[in-house]
Protein backbone atom coordinates (compact mmCIF):
# COMPACT_ATOMS: atom_id res chain seq x y z
CA UNK A 1 0.00 0.00 0.00
CA UNK A 2 1.74 3.23 -1.09
CA UNK A 3 1.74 6.66 1.21
CA UNK A 4 -1.39 9.09 0.81
CA UNK A 5 -0.46 12.10 0.75
CA UNK A 6 1.84 13.63 -2.03
CA UNK A 7 3.60 17.20 -1.65
CA UNK A 8 1.45 19.79 -3.20
CA UNK A 9 1.94 22.90 -5.33
CA UNK A 10 -0.05 24.82 -2.56
CA UNK A 11 2.73 24.90 0.13
CA UNK A 12 5.08 25.84 -2.37
CA UNK A 13 4.43 29.78 -1.70
CA UNK A 14 3.37 29.68 1.75
CA UNK A 15 6.73 29.93 4.09
CA UNK A 16 5.25 28.66 7.41
CA UNK A 17 2.21 26.40 6.60
CA UNK A 18 0.08 23.81 8.85
CA UNK A 19 -1.64 21.30 7.04
CA UNK A 20 -4.28 19.59 9.14
CA UNK A 21 -6.17 15.77 8.41
CA UNK A 22 -9.79 15.08 9.91
CA UNK A 23 -11.40 11.83 9.92
CA UNK A 24 -14.27 10.23 11.25
CA UNK A 25 -13.17 6.38 11.87
CA UNK A 26 -16.33 5.14 10.84
CA UNK A 27 -15.46 5.41 7.71
CA UNK A 28 -12.43 3.09 7.63
CA UNK A 29 -12.22 -0.30 7.96
CA UNK A 30 -9.32 -1.68 9.59
CA UNK A 31 -8.62 -4.35 8.42
CA UNK A 32 -6.65 -3.46 4.82
CA UNK A 33 -4.90 -0.91 7.15
CA UNK A 34 -3.93 -2.25 10.75
CA UNK A 35 -0.24 -3.66 9.27
CA UNK A 36 1.04 -0.47 8.43
CA UNK A 37 1.35 -0.25 12.17
CA UNK A 38 4.30 -1.14 13.89
CA UNK A 39 5.28 -3.89 16.42
CA UNK A 40 5.12 -1.42 19.48
CA UNK A 41 2.20 0.26 18.29
CA UNK A 42 -0.09 -2.51 17.69
CA UNK A 43 0.75 -4.07 20.90
CA UNK A 44 -0.47 -0.43 22.08
CA UNK A 45 -3.53 -1.63 20.11
CA UNK A 46 -4.16 -4.83 21.20
CA UNK A 47 -4.08 -3.72 25.01
CA UNK A 48 -7.44 -1.09 24.62
CA UNK A 49 -10.56 -3.07 26.11
CA UNK A 50 -12.62 -0.34 24.88
CA UNK A 51 -13.30 -1.28 21.11
CA UNK A 52 -13.89 2.71 20.13
CA UNK A 53 -10.74 3.43 21.95
CA UNK A 54 -9.03 0.90 20.25
CA UNK A 55 -9.86 1.72 16.59
CA UNK A 56 -9.35 5.54 17.29
CA UNK A 57 -5.48 4.92 18.23
CA UNK A 58 -5.04 2.39 15.19
CA UNK A 59 -6.47 5.09 12.61
CA UNK A 60 -4.78 7.93 14.23
CA UNK A 61 -1.22 5.78 14.03
CA UNK A 62 -2.45 4.77 10.55
CA UNK A 63 -3.01 7.83 9.69
CA UNK A 64 0.54 9.15 10.86
CA UNK A 65 2.39 6.68 9.09
CA UNK A 66 0.40 7.16 5.73
CA UNK A 67 0.44 11.00 5.63
CA UNK A 68 4.15 11.38 6.85
CA UNK A 69 5.56 9.20 4.53
CA UNK A 70 4.31 10.61 1.61
CA UNK A 71 4.68 14.39 2.31
CA UNK A 72 8.61 13.12 3.35
CA UNK A 73 8.13 10.99 -0.38
CA UNK A 74 9.82 7.70 1.29
CA UNK A 75 9.39 4.59 -0.19
CA UNK A 76 6.63 2.43 1.12
CA UNK A 77 9.24 0.11 2.40
CA UNK A 78 11.02 3.00 4.47
CA UNK A 79 10.37 2.70 8.52
CA UNK A 80 9.98 5.53 10.04
CA UNK A 81 10.91 5.68 13.88
CA UNK A 82 9.30 7.90 16.03
CA UNK A 83 10.20 9.29 19.66
CA UNK A 84 9.33 11.10 22.49
CA UNK A 85 10.28 14.06 24.66
CA UNK A 86 10.92 13.86 28.37
CA UNK A 87 7.40 15.26 28.52
CA UNK A 88 6.10 13.05 26.50
CA UNK A 89 5.72 14.84 23.17
CA UNK A 90 6.20 12.63 20.04
CA UNK A 91 8.91 13.78 17.27
CA UNK A 92 10.01 12.11 14.28
CA UNK A 93 13.58 10.56 13.95
CA UNK A 94 15.91 11.55 11.17
CA UNK A 95 12.66 14.01 9.67
CA UNK A 96 12.62 17.90 10.23
CA UNK A 97 9.31 17.79 10.70
CA UNK A 98 6.93 18.72 13.46
CA UNK A 99 3.48 16.76 13.95
CA UNK A 100 0.87 16.42 16.33
CA UNK A 101 -1.99 13.84 17.15
CA UNK A 102 -5.41 13.96 19.00
CA UNK A 103 -8.70 11.33 18.66
CA UNK A 104 -11.63 11.26 20.61
CA UNK A 105 -14.70 9.16 20.16
CA UNK A 106 -14.58 8.52 16.31
CA UNK A 107 -12.80 11.93 15.27
CA UNK A 108 -9.07 11.10 14.44
CA UNK A 109 -6.84 14.79 13.78
CA UNK A 110 -3.05 15.03 12.07
CA UNK A 111 -1.30 17.98 12.06
CA UNK A 112 2.19 18.74 10.66
CA UNK A 113 4.18 21.60 9.67
CA UNK A 114 7.52 21.56 7.96
CA UNK A 115 8.21 25.04 9.91
CA UNK A 116 6.12 25.07 13.33
CA UNK A 117 5.91 23.40 16.28
CA UNK A 118 2.21 22.86 16.54
CA UNK A 119 -0.86 20.53 18.32
CA UNK A 120 -3.46 19.74 17.90
CA UNK A 121 -6.86 18.72 19.95
CA UNK A 122 -10.31 17.22 19.44
CA UNK A 123 -13.00 16.21 21.55
CA UNK A 124 -16.10 14.51 21.34
CA UNK A 125 -19.34 16.58 22.93
CA UNK A 126 -19.93 14.54 26.16
CA UNK A 127 -22.92 15.69 28.49
CA UNK A 128 -22.27 13.54 31.15
CA UNK A 129 -18.64 14.63 30.96
CA UNK A 130 -18.88 18.02 31.70
CA UNK A 131 -19.82 19.50 35.29
CA UNK A 132 -19.33 21.99 37.39
CA UNK A 133 -16.27 20.85 39.31
CA UNK A 134 -14.25 20.30 35.53
CA UNK A 135 -15.48 23.94 34.92
CA UNK A 136 -13.97 25.03 37.69
CA UNK A 137 -10.78 23.41 37.57
CA UNK A 138 -9.94 23.96 33.75
CA UNK A 139 -11.53 27.08 33.40
CA UNK A 140 -10.77 30.84 34.37
CA UNK A 141 -13.22 32.86 35.93
CA UNK A 142 -14.15 34.79 32.99
CA UNK A 143 -14.57 31.63 30.88
CA UNK A 144 -16.42 29.99 33.50
CA UNK A 145 -19.50 33.20 32.92
CA UNK A 146 -18.53 32.91 29.29
CA UNK A 147 -19.64 29.24 29.03
CA UNK A 148 -22.23 29.40 31.81
CA UNK A 149 -23.70 32.06 29.36
CA UNK A 150 -23.98 30.73 25.94
CA UNK A 151 -26.55 29.00 24.66
CA UNK A 152 -24.88 25.69 24.05
CA UNK A 153 -22.58 25.51 27.32
CA UNK A 154 -21.07 22.26 26.04
CA UNK A 155 -20.19 23.16 22.97
CA UNK A 156 -18.58 26.05 24.50
CA UNK A 157 -16.79 24.72 27.35
CA UNK A 158 -15.36 22.02 24.65
CA UNK A 159 -14.16 24.61 22.25
CA UNK A 160 -12.31 26.99 24.62
CA UNK A 161 -11.09 23.29 26.32
CA UNK A 162 -9.53 21.95 22.91
CA UNK A 163 -8.15 25.45 22.62
CA UNK A 164 -6.18 24.83 25.53
CA UNK A 165 -5.21 21.67 25.29
CA UNK A 166 -3.78 22.62 21.42
CA UNK A 167 -1.27 25.00 22.57
CA UNK A 168 -0.62 22.77 25.75
CA UNK A 169 0.58 19.76 22.81
CA UNK A 170 2.51 22.35 20.69
CA UNK A 171 4.68 23.82 23.91
CA UNK A 172 4.76 19.94 24.84
CA UNK A 173 4.92 20.81 28.57
CA UNK A 174 2.35 18.22 28.97
CA UNK A 175 0.18 17.94 32.35
CA UNK A 176 2.56 20.61 33.92
CA UNK A 177 0.32 23.45 33.09
CA UNK A 178 -3.08 23.51 34.26
CA UNK A 179 -5.86 24.41 32.09
CA UNK A 180 -7.50 27.03 34.77
CA UNK A 181 -3.94 29.30 34.47
CA UNK A 182 -4.87 29.40 30.37
CA UNK A 183 -6.98 32.14 29.41
CA UNK A 184 -9.00 32.54 26.07
CA UNK A 185 -10.08 35.99 26.77
CA UNK A 186 -6.78 38.58 26.29
CA UNK A 187 -9.47 41.63 26.99
CA UNK A 188 -10.57 39.77 30.78
CA UNK A 189 -6.14 39.35 31.92
CA UNK A 190 -4.24 41.89 30.13
CA UNK A 191 -1.40 41.79 32.59
CA UNK A 192 -1.47 37.61 32.15
CA UNK A 193 2.27 36.47 30.99
CA UNK A 194 2.04 36.51 27.13
CA UNK A 195 3.16 32.60 27.04
CA UNK A 196 -0.39 31.88 28.73
CA UNK A 197 -2.42 34.25 26.09
CA UNK A 198 -3.38 32.33 23.38
CA UNK A 199 -3.59 34.66 19.72
CA UNK A 200 -6.02 34.23 17.68
CA UNK A 201 -3.66 34.65 15.27
CA UNK A 202 -2.09 31.25 16.06
CA UNK A 203 -5.57 29.18 15.93
CA UNK A 204 -7.13 27.28 13.54
CA UNK A 205 -11.20 26.36 15.16
CA UNK A 206 -13.41 24.18 14.47
CA UNK A 207 -16.93 23.63 16.21
CA UNK A 208 -18.51 21.15 14.44
CA UNK A 209 -22.55 20.00 15.80
CA UNK A 210 -20.48 17.18 17.85
CA UNK A 211 -17.04 17.40 18.42
CA UNK A 212 -14.64 20.60 18.95
CA UNK A 213 -11.35 20.82 17.33
CA UNK A 214 -8.56 23.02 17.59
CA UNK A 215 -4.88 23.41 16.25
CA UNK A 216 -2.25 25.86 17.80
CA UNK A 217 1.48 27.06 15.88
CA UNK A 218 4.18 28.40 17.53
CA UNK A 219 5.90 31.37 15.89
CA UNK A 220 5.04 33.37 13.12
CA UNK A 221 0.91 33.43 11.33
CA UNK A 222 0.74 30.09 9.58
CA UNK A 223 -1.60 29.99 6.43
CA UNK A 224 -3.73 26.59 7.77
CA UNK A 225 -4.71 24.05 5.51
CA UNK A 226 -7.63 21.61 6.32
CA UNK A 227 -8.43 18.22 4.81
CA UNK A 228 -11.74 16.51 5.43
CA UNK A 229 -12.27 13.64 4.94
CA UNK A 230 -8.54 12.00 4.67
CA UNK A 231 -8.08 9.57 2.46
CA UNK A 232 -5.99 6.50 3.83
CA UNK A 233 -5.98 3.99 0.81
CA UNK A 234 -4.27 4.68 -2.75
Amino acid sequence: MKPCFDQSSKYSQQRNWVQAIILRTDDYPLEELIGVLDKNEHARYQAFVNPLHKKDFALAHILKRRVLSGYLQLEESAPLHFGKTRMGKPYLHKHPIHFNLSHSRGIVALVFSNTLICGVDVEAHRTQHFSTNLLKVSMTAAEQQAIQGAKNPIAEFYDRWVTKEALIKAQGVGLRQPLDTLCTIKQHYPTMREDRLISQEQLWQLSAPDYSLAICALGPKPDFFVEYPAVLYS
